[in-house]
């Protein structure tokens, strides 16, 4: 059974921060800049799966699309995406913040 805690940067996300690895610290930075241009938010999750905690940056619009970002405790990038509405793409980190710096560019599995 997964338990999942909402570490929100409004709320204890940004009191954690010394608790995070420097990795999903500057993932929240990057994508803070949709709460920052008021098109958006980035928001923290720390989801326990079988005893291994989950860090995760979510990112949504004030859409249905965004974007996602998961790590180890450790702080090592497990896994990145694009989403729109119930669909979902996965790439490398780079690529994923690359479709965020560009405005609402999607995979083509998404478009």
């Amino acid at each position: 059974m997964s338990k999942c805690m909402a570490v929100d940067g409004e709320n204890d996300f940004e009191a954690t921060v010394n608790q995070l690895p420097n990795s999903v610290w500057e993932s929240y930075k990057f994508y803070n800049k949709a709460e920052e241009g008021n098109w958006g938010k980035a928001y923290g999750l720390r989801i326990t799966i079988e005893g291994q905690d989950t860090l995760i940056i979510r990112t949504t619009t004030d859409g249905a699309d965004g974007w996602l970002e998961v790590f180890d405790a450790q702080g090592n990038n497990l896994a990145s995406a694009r989403t729109n509405y119930n669909a979902i793409a996965w790439r490398p980190m780079f690529q994923i913040r690359q479709y965020f710096l560009s405005g609402n560019k999607y995979p083509p599995e998404l478009r």
